[in-house]
């Protein structure tokens, strides 16, 4: 809770705000505090909804209603699975430490030249392909024009063949 404080009070020096008790709401100018928030590179602030501003002015101002044996009584309660908790946090940054470490992972810039080479080998092959698909598209295209022609020459001498055979 004072590390919540210490920051809030840091965030208020650097904003200029003194601490003013007697000082209510309506002393305040809304408008010009926003401006001199938004010049201060703070407007980040007016995206937190009101009600988790509220939530935490409550959090601050509460007087802790809870003995102190009560709250030790909590953390015995927990005790195991916070011990469980801090075993799991010790083995995963352990396993991760393997992992970091690892030959494989000191050995990705080593990669970068044979991955710099595919990537060439890959681009010239999308560039044969694009030609490849370009002519096969010329080809289809002349395929179907000749289809067309040869198309109606036949049904050309059909008619001739037909107006021949009713003579």
């Amino acid at each position: 809770m004072e590390h919540l404080e210490e920051r809030l009070d840091a965030i208020e020096r650097a904003l200029g705000l003194d601490e003013h008790p007697q000082a209510r709401p309506k002393d305040f100018d809304v408008p010009a505090l926003r401006k001199d928030l938004i010049d201060r590179g703070f407007q980040r602030i007016f995206n937190i909804p009101s009600e988790k501003l509220k939530r935490l002015h409550e959090l601050m101002h509460k007087t802790e209603s809870r003995p102190l044996g009560e709250k030790l009584n909590a953390i015995q309660f927990c005790e195991d699975l916070i011990l469980q908790r801090a075993e799991q946090l010790k083995a995963f940054e352990e396993m991760s430490e393997v992992v970091l470490n690892s030959e494989a992972i000191s050995a990705v810039g080593n990669h970068s030249v044979a991955l710099d080479h595919m990537q060439k080998e890959v681009e010239e092959a999308i560039g044969v392909w694009k030609e490849c698909s370009d002519e096969l598209d010329d080809f289809k295209s002349e395929l179907t024009a000749l289809m067309t022609t040869l198309h109606r020459k036949v049904a050309e001498l059909e008619r001739q063949v037909a107006a021949k055979e009713k003579k």
